[in-house]
């Protein structure tokens, strides 16, 4: 299984759950990727075992955004995207109030 279908956990809006769930977590803590799709109830998309996720405040000037960073401990890939949390319709309490999955 490859890394980039955690790439559709972030773009298709489908899996949008997802996105919400991971922030609902303290920022800069690692988390099964598979661990938070089973809480967002996504079963239709086959992902690593090993990957791991996390979520940061993104370093650009836009409070907005946030930086989620995938990592798969089997293969060493990894990568790093941008998502605009304004379009989950959160508000910036949300990212600073960190809950348990």
């Amino acid at each position: 299984m490859s890394i980039e279908n955690c790439a559709r956990l972030l773009a298709e809006q489908k899996y949008e759950n997802f996105v919400v769930d991971l922030l609902k977590n303290e920022k800069g803590n690692w988390l099964s990727v598979v661990d938070v799709a089973k809480n967002s109830r996504i079963y239709d998309l086959a992902l690593p075992r090993e990957a791991h996720v996390a979520w940061l405040i993104s370093p650009q000037k836009d409070a907005g955004y946030v930086s989620i960073i995938f990592y798969d401990i089997e293969s060493g890939d990894s990568f790093t995207a941008e998502y605009n949390v304004n379009r989950l319709h959160l508000s910036r309490t949300a990212l600073q109030q960190p809950q348990s999955i």
